[in-house]
């Protein structure tokens, strides 16, 4: 199996209804910004391994670390 090293770009879209946000009835997503990260966790699989949009510059995996967050721009 190959290991991919360095710096990539990805992109997600992901459509979560508003609908959801029952306890916030005046909240607006149009030119909403916000700071967030993605990740995902393979520590329960045969080979561990770990992946994030932004990179999380710590030692061992820590992703919810808020200076490690990306722009999100809501359209």
């Amino acid at each position: 199996m190959s290991q991919r090293l360095g710096t990539f770009e990805w992109e997600m879209v992901v459509v979560i209804p508003s609908s959801i946000f029952i306890h916030n009835e005046g909240l607006r997503f149009s030119k909403l910004i916000s700071n967030a990260n993605f990740y995902k966790c393979g520590d329960d699989t045969s080979k561990r391994h770990y992946l994030s949009w932004n990179p999380v510059k710590t030692p061992n995996p820590d992703f919810h670390r808020p200076e490690y967050f990306g722009t999100l721009n809501f359209k």
